[in-house]
C-alpha cells in the first residue's frame, strides 16, 4: 500500500499538467450584400484558447479584407 500511494500521486500530478487538445472548427457566418453564407475552417487539434485565437484571426482578416462590404461572425465548434 505504501508503494501504491506515490504512484497514484504521480499519475494525478501528470494529469494536472496535460493540456486538453481536440479538433476544433471555426464556423463563420457571412452576410455579403444581404446574402447569408457560412464557411467552416478546420483548425486541427489544439487547445480551446488557441482555437479561439485562430478563429478570431479568421474574423479579423475577413473584416480587414472586405472593409465594410460585408459582415462576419465567427465562433468555434
Amino acid at each position: 500500500m505504501k508503494k501504491f500511494a506515490p504512484i497514484v500521486a504521480l499519475a494525478l500530478l501528470g494529469l494536472t499538467f496535460t493540456s486538453c487538445k481536440k479538433n476544433y472548427t471555426c464556423k463563420c457566418n457571412y452576410s455579403i450584400a444581404g446574402a447569408p453564407m457560412t464557411q467552416n475552417y478546420d483548425l486541427g487539434k489544439q487547445t480551446k484558447g488557441d482555437a479561439n485565437t485562430a478563429c478570431e484571426n479568421y474574423q479579423s482578416n475577413f473584416n480587414n479584407t472586405v472593409a465594410g462590404a460585408a459582415s462576419v461572425s465567427c465562433s468555434i465548434d
